[in-house]
């Protein structure tokens, strides 16, 4: 993704600024999903890994990318604050 692409989202919620979350915690999570333990923040559990995610600046919530698109929805949020 273009670092232009970072200047222009943000977190739905929040409106601060977000990052690509580190590869570490992207496999942390994918481990978390194919075990069934990972839930959005609108607690429903995933099942489709992410290839990465972005990350708000205060490192509570991600939001996921899917096939290059991310998915800035609120619901959509994941919490990765332990991963910090």
């Amino acid at each position: 993704m273009s670092k232009q692409m970072y200047q222009i989202l943000c977190c739905p919620e929040t409106k601060q600024k977000v990052t690509e979350l580190d590869p570490r915690a992207v496999s942390k999570i994918n481990g978390l999903i194919g075990s069934g333990k990972m839930k959005n923040v609108g607690g429903k559990y995933l099942s489709e890994r992410i290839s990465t995610a972005l990350v708000r600046e205060d490192g509570k919530i991600a939001y996921p990318v899917r096939n290059d698109i991310p998915v800035m929805l609120i619901n959509e949020g994941m919490d990765v604050s332990e991963f910090m």
